[in-house]
């Protein structure tokens, strides 16, 4: 396999193992309608909605780039810096 390859691949056996281990458990709770949220960068995000889909399984809804705002309200937690507007 070509160099240039091995990190797209080496991802999607993660996720793969990931998505096969993880909804194994989950599979009550997505027939009880609980959602399914993913959350991450997008390209990452759509992997997993690709693997999702190859599985049968939906996502409920995607949150792309939460780090800053997540980031932001630790710094404000801490007391690092001031809540936005004040």
């Amino acid at each position: 396999m070509p160099a240039e390859l091995l990190k797209d691949y080496l991802s999607g056996l993660l996720i793969g193992h990931e998505l096969v281990s993880g909804l194994g458990h989950m599979r009550n709770e997505l027939h009880e309608g609980r959602p399914l949220l993913l959350i991450g960068e997008g390209a990452l995000c759509r992997r997993y909605v690709r693997g999702l889909e190859l599985l049968g399984v939906e996502p409920t809804d995607r949150l792309e780039n939460t780090a800053p705002r997540g980031l932001f309200q630790f710094a404000v937690a801490a007391g690092l810096i001031a809540p936005a507007g004040e």
